[in-house]
């Protein structure tokens, strides 16, 4: 694939893909960590109303 795509394009795939890989890098890690933190809120208010693992 990456041959062709450079045959046709005359770029090289691996290395564009790397360079806007680490040029987003910082983004895709605030997402990650907002998707994370709204998935904790979730199943803290779901274990509190559901009285799962209370004493």
């Amino acid at each position: 694939i990456c041959a062709e795509f450079h045959r046709v394009t005359n770029v090289n795939l691996k290395n564009r893909f790397f360079a806007q890989l680490d040029q987003n890098t910082p983004w895709l890690q605030s997402l990650y960590r907002k998707m994370l933190l709204g998935q904790e809120k979730h199943l803290k208010s779901w274990i509190s109303s559901s009285g799962f693992m209370t004493s």
